[in-house]
């Protein structure tokens, strides 16, 4: 039998990759193909990878791109040098991720430089590709970057030049970065990059610096300023600590987060924002526990004083200075998360565990700073973007040429990724329930699933049981001549649409304002039929109506389009966000009232805004994919249906009509809740998994995430 030759291997997976119609498969392919390029340095199989970058199939050029890096030679460096330049935004950001792993260039330098002034995705790949090349003794970080500063004058471009040379360790460079900080001609957030990097390269010259800067900037430079003291201080790293007990960590750079969860439903602030807030004060409850920290969006300010006087509360809040952009859009501010999430685990740990959750710029950033502390990591698994990806079926032709523009908005390549990796690496898997899941997450993640087994829990998500019993108390109180703030708002607003309409049931949606949630198609579905107009009202909790970022216009100008394609807009009462307690009342508010719930997802993980209305006594209709297969029991507690058609939301509206009134439904699905979906109970569950991690010794997570190394 004749064996094929290196070459051949190659091509025949490259064919392969060209014939699988499907995205998932052809990710595992491409960690094969990577494979086979390092095991054969062949100038045929160069060739062909060379080749390859350039065809017009993103799957089969990103997966030839990451290969090709694996060889070794010039031919690598010059092909990739040169795609830097491609006119496709994917091709361009996967070379600049693929270089990483290649000694520095001269030529690609300049090119990553220019990326990172350009922002986005690109500029943290190419970021962290150049803060690579700084620890190599030919580098020439310090000329790259000034090349960009001295012909950019733009605040935001400068302020991620003056972030990547700060990354350099050498004294030219830390010079530079000390003489933007100093610069009064400079605009305000270019230099607090400067002086937040002096203080992650620690130096004598740079602390008579900063302590200048501290005592006579003003504002948000003073307070840096201090920050970068503080966490040049090596007494940060070496804070001990006397308690007893499990130290956990757990991570929402999403948004800024408080105890009264007063931002609920703003901007990226939805269910798992409201779920972490009630989760930490729960796990803190447990014997085994001494203290929870949840890191998540603050001030300067606030993160100086956590830094000077770690909270004393068993389950506290650490704040990382972050800017308000939406998180599907930070992963530039890769450098200010690690910084603020590093600062926060030193100051308020040691800790023994982090939890991580999302394929986000926050899990890599803390995923990097884990490893950097020997902390051991939890990692959430959820299917995202894998599961998105597989419902894609078949691509080919045009579709699928239009995944590299897919990829280069969404950075699924990237993500998948991230997620596979955590899955593989991290010290304890958490999963979430859904059919089938210790079978369909290790196919999807391209996981052992021996290996997942013994590292993982299933773990559903819960409702506080207490915040659900209070609001029902209230509500019922009213009949008792009490008084709900936030219901008597809604009476107001819905006895302004007219007698006829002011005591009809109500069907609610509620969670935050993106397009995922899909509350265009409840609008749609519910505006589009006339029996379903006329019989209920639709209520909306979530966004910031008063300063609606872009996704949130994005969502309302969906929604007003769903309603005025149907000719009026009455009986849509759009109510905003509301702390957690409040849309809890307005959900047993519903009810009362002959309500239903309806989510508009064309698939949730799980699904705890769902939870907690069955948990309120409501009908739910619900996304037939993901986790609430799981609880709700189709035909009795609430209706399941196809989330991306809106007809299919119509008829589960009509379909869970007729449930509303079903003798010991809402008590049933009030005690499955109470008994087996609460945040007690899962942080019973997660305590247990924390313990069995940190008892196996931290896991290395390697230079593959801490490198942001591709697979």
């Amino acid at each position: 039998m004749q064996t094929k030759g290196g070459g051949d291997i190659v091509s025949g997976t490259l064919a392969e990759i060209s014939a699988e119609g499907r995205v998932i498969p052809c990710l595992r392919l491409a960690g094969r193909l990577a494979a086979e390029a390092r095991d054969d340095n062949s100038t045929d199989v160069r060739s062909r990878l060379q080749h390859a970058t350039r065809e017009p199939d993103p799957l089969l050029a990103i997966a030839s791109i990451h290969a090709l890096a694996e060889t070794d030679g010039e031919t690598a460096d010059e092909t990739l040098a040169e795609l830097l330049d491609a006119d496709q935004a994917w091709r361009r950001q996967h070379a600049a991720w693929a270089l990483a792993s290649r000694p520095p260039s001269d030529d690609a330098a300049r090119s990553l430089v220019a990326m990172v002034e350009g922002g986005g995705f690109g500029a943290m790949l190419a970021q962290a590709t150049l803060e690579r090349w700084a620890l190599h003794p030919e580098a020439a970080m310090t000329q790259w970057v000034a090349s960009g500063l001295a012909r950019r004058s733009d605040p935001a471009a400068r302020r991620r030049l003056v972030e990547t040379l700060g990354l350099d360790p050498r004294p030219a460079a830390l010079r530079l970065v000390e003489s933007v900080a100093c610069d009064e001609n400079e605009d305000d957030v270019v230099r607090v990059a400067a002086i937040a990097a002096l203080g992650d390269q620690p130096h004598s010259d740079a602390r008579s610096t900063l302590v200048d800067l501290a005592g006579r900037a003003e504002g948000d430079l003073a307070t840096h300023a201090l920050l970068a003291l503080h966490d040049a201080s090596q007494s940060a790293s070496t804070r001990p600590s006397s308690a007893q007990g499990l130290r956990i960590a757990q991570l929402f750079l999403h948004a800024d987060l408080d105890s009264a969860l007063s931002r609920a439903g703003v901007g990226d602030t939805g269910g798992i924002a409201s779920l972490l807030v009630l989760l930490g004060r729960a796990i803190a409850d447990r014997p085994q526990v001494s203290h929870v920290l949840t890191i998540s969006r603050g001030s300067a300010i606030d993160a100086l004083a956590d830094a000077l006087w770690p909270r004393p509360d068993t389950g506290s809040f650490g704040a990382v200075p972050f800017p308000t952009t939406a998180m599907r859009d930070a992963w530039e501010h890769r450098i200010a998360a690690e910084r603020g999430i590093r600062r926060q685990l030193r100051a308020q740990g040691p800790f023994d565990v982090v939890h991580l959750r999302m394929a986000d710029v926050g899990t890599l950033a803390a995923a990097r700073v884990a490893v950097e502390l020997g902390v051991a990591v939890i990692f959430t698994a959820a299917p995202d973007p894998h599961g998105a990806l597989d419902e894609l079926g078949a691509i080919s032709g045009r579709d699928r040429e239009l995944l590299g523009d897919a990829d280069a908005e969404r950075h699924w390549w990237f993500r998948a990724r991230l997620v596979e990796r955590l899955a593989r690496t991290a010290d304890g898997v958490a999963l979430m329930p859904r059919p089938n899941v210790l079978r369909d997450i290790p196919a999807l993640l391209s996981v052992d699933a021996d290996d997942l087994a013994r590292r993982s829990s299933v773990i559903p998500e819960g409702v506080h049981r207490a915040t659900l019993a209070r609001a029902r108390r209230d509500v019922m109180g009213l009949a008792r001549g009490g008084s709900v703030t936030v219901v008597l708002e809604l009476q107001r607003r819905l006895a302004s649409l007219g007698r006829s309409r002011r005591d009809l049931p109500l069907l609610v949606t509620a969670g935050r304002f993106a397009s995922v949630k899909g509350v265009d198609r409840v609008a749609a579905a519910w505006a589009g039929a006339r029996d379903l107009r006329d019989d209920f009202n639709l209520l909306v909790i979530g966004g910031d109506l008063d300063a609606p970022s872009l996704e949130e216009r994005e969502t309302l100008g969906a929604v007003h389009a769903a309603v005025d394609a149907h000719g009026s807009r009455a009986g849509l009462v759009l109510f905003g966000h509301r702390p957690h307690l409040d849309t809890a009342r307005l959900l047993a508010y519903a009810y009362c009232g002959g309500g239903i719930y309806i989510c508009g997802s064309a698939k949730e993980e799980f699904g705890l805004a769902i939870v907690e209305a069955l948990g309120a006594g409501l009908v739910a209709v619900a996304p037939e994919v993901g986790g609430p297969a799981t609880y709700l029991r189709d035909g009795e507690t609430g209706v399941l249906v196809d989330g991306t058609s809106t007809e299919a939301i119509r008829e589960g509206i009509r379909s869970a009509r007729a449930l509303v009134s079903a003798p010991g439904r809402a008590s049933a699905a009030r005690a499955e809740v109470n008994t087996n979906m609460t945040i007690e109970r899962m942080a019973v569950r997660l305590v247990e998994l924390y313990e069995r991690s940190v008892s196996r010794g931290a896991h290395t997570q390697g230079d593959a995430v801490a490198g942001v190394r591709p697979a």
